[in-house]
């Protein structure tokens, strides 16, 4: 059985699948997560999909959404950028709905 390198790019299968998994996750268009994810390699995209957290602002908007910077992290990721300070909170969402607030 020969492994699969996570470094190199993923086959059309695979692309189409992830691609249409970015769209409905993150509520984007076809073609916005082609320029944002079509140079992704295998672990890149892995990595993508392990990022389920957003800082809510004290504004109630999501911090970078909107931007070219990321707006979707990993916890531990959340946790090094929020502010809680300035009120911002780390939620988790499924892409669509806020699912809960983490403490």
């Amino acid at each position: 059985m020969q492994t699969l390198n996570t470094n190199t790019l993923p086959t059309c299968q695979m692309y189409s699948e992830w691609l249409h998994k970015a769209v409905t996750t993150f509520g984007i268009s076809r073609e916005e997560a082609r320029k944002r994810y079509g140079q992704f390699t295998i672990r890149q995209w892995e990595k993508l999909f392990k990022a389920t957290y957003r800082i809510r602002t004290a504004e109630g908007k999501f911090l970078n959404a909107g931007t070219d910077r990321p707006s979707w992290f990993t916890l531990e990721q959340a946790r090094k950028l929020v502010n809680r300070s300035a009120g911002e909170t780390i939620v988790e969402s499924d892409g669509v709905n806020i699912l809960w607030e983490v403490f």
